[in-house]
């Protein structure tokens, strides 16, 4: 979640700037990005330097079921 309040406050241009800002492997940090934006919580955009990522929302509100063992 560090992830979606960089992009939100620092608006880095491209994937390899918001590794670079949050200090950590642009590899995890591309693979983090494409699971946020299969879950509609990224928007990665095209641009001529790269992969712009972004965040439009202010908030996050989450049901998360979790299934009982018997």
């Amino acid at each position: 979640m560090d992830l979606l309040k960089v992009i939100k406050s620092e608006k880095p241009e491209t994937i390899k700037e918001l590794s670079k800002i949050v200090k950590r492997d642009f590899k995890n940090v591309y693979e983090d990005l494409k699971m946020f934006e299969t879950l509609d919580l990224v928007k990665l955009k095209k641009s001529d330097a790269g992969l712009k990522p972004i965040v439009n929302y202010d908030e996050i509100d989450m049901d998360i079921k979790v299934p009982l063992k018997h």
